[in-house]
């Protein structure tokens, strides 16, 4: 990967994260009290939505900052070091549990509410679910490159 390319996707990676801690802040806090104004029924949902999508949207924060320290290792060529392999694990966990809490999250809005948006929230989850299997599949491509580095490190 050249270096232009992998600052700007740090860049942008650092751009969605605070974009993301903006809306965990200010626009989260705001949707789920108007939502609790418009529908009384559903008032006392407020809460533990605001906190499951506070949550998920914090694994999307880590899961982030996990891409961004994986393109340092990657620009200072040490994607072989053991390190990638945390960031990758973490990314993993980070993306699962986040399609657990979209899951979660819709069901709990569907059923307090009574409206279809699980079907969305399914969607994403899949979503989520689908990154943290490549997320897998790729680290076990990791694992394979760093075996034949090492092998190739050995014979030279």
């Amino acid at each position: 990967m050249s270096r232009p390319a992998g600052a700007a996707l740090q860049v942008v990676l650092a751009v969605v994260v605070l974009l993301v801690l903006a809306v965990q802040v200010v626009v989260l806090p705001d949707l789920a009290a108007d939502a609790a104004r418009r529908y009384p029924e559903a008032a006392s949902a407020q809460a533990p939505v605001l906190v499951l999508a506070v949550a998920t949207l914090a694994c999307v924060q880590v899961a982030a900052v996990c891409v961004m320290a994986l393109l340092r290792l990657v620009a200072q060529s040490r994607i072989f070091d053991p390190a990638a392999y945390r960031y990758v694990d973490v990314f993993i966990g980070a993306a699962a549990t986040a399609s657990a809490l979209v899951l979660g999250t819709s069901l709990c809005v569907s059923a307090t509410v009574g409206s279809p948006a699980w079907v969305s929230g399914v969607l994403l989850a899949l979503v989520g679910a689908g990154a943290a299997l490549l997320m897998v599949v790729m680290r076990a491509l990791l694992h394979q490159a760093t075996d034949q580095h090492a092998e190739l490190a050995e014979v030279v």
